[in-house]
């Protein structure tokens, strides 16, 4: 076995020799290890990585893209889901009780039921699908439950979920970007500050947030707002569906 193995033997009494008998191990304080992050689905990748993105999309070009992410407050506190919708850069944000898949397959649920329960089931679920046809996010594991987010209640297929590769942000950057925004209010902390706690925050706190984003004129837009552009393609009832307002340059 390797010298590494015997340590572990040692310290899990396994072997009749003791901690205590090794001149140095006795001296040295435990590690803080992290936990092992488990995916729900370790298959989740199967059809769904970045080769299988670029053929899906070379068979329907021209297709709007989703962007989805999750920005962290302090560790194990909520976090925000977040989307952003291409290519008129315009984003929606949720507030969940934890990092976890159950809690992103839920809130996909949560967007469906608003969608049918405002604009009647054939319609709602069309709307989903024109938002989410097309959807890349990260290898998170909170993103381990693809078919929860893909399917309807009954089944259906309304979105199409791919996973960008790991460590290559780059291939869903405009999710990155907009997160400078959320940062403005929510600071990430630093070497100096603690990291902005969600914990005490409510949906609502964060529909009027993405209200004063998306009214922020951007200059890759021509001057236009994020809002303004996603209204040339969406309904304006989707803005009373999800707690968006449009607000005045002057009072952003």
């Amino acid at each position: 076995v390797s010298e590494k193995t015997l340590y572990r033997y040692i310290d899990g009494g396994l072997l009749s020799t003791k901690n205590g008998d090794l001149p140095r191990k006795c001296k040295l304080k435990p590690r803080k290890n992290k936990g092992a992050e488990h995916k729900v689905d370790t298959k989740c990748r199967i059809g769904r990585d970045w080769k299988c993105y670029q053929n899906f999309i070379a068979k329907h070009p021209g297709l709007p893209l989703t962007e989805m992410d999750t920005v962290e407050g302090t560790k194990g506190g909520k976090v925000l889901l977040t989307l952003m919708f291409m290519p008129y850069h315009f984003m929606l944000a949720f507030l969940l009780d934890g990092k976890t898949a159950a809690n992103v397959s839920a809130t996909f649920g949560m967007i469906r039921d608003k969608l049918v329960g405002k604009f009647g089931k054939d319609a709602g679920l069309a709307i989903m699908t024109d938002l989410f046809f097309v959807l890349i996010t990260d290898n998170g594991t909170e993103f381990t439950l693809p078919d929860k987010i893909e399917k309807d209640r009954d089944g259906n297929k309304v979105a199409n979920l791919f996973y960008a590769d790991p460590c290559a942000s780059y291939q869903k950057p405009h999710v990155e970007r907009n997160h400078e925004f959320i940062r403005l209010i929510l600071p990430k902390g630093s070497c100096y500050f603690l990291p902005t706690s969600f914990d005490t925050l409510t949906q609502d706190d964060i529909d009027l947030m993405m209200s004063h984003i998306n009214s922020t004129p951007r200059e890759s837009l021509g001057g236009k707002t994020p809002l303004q552009m996603a209204l040339m393609m969406l309904p304006r009832e989707i803005l009373d569906c999800f707690g968006l307002e449009v607000v005045a340059p002057d009072d952003v």
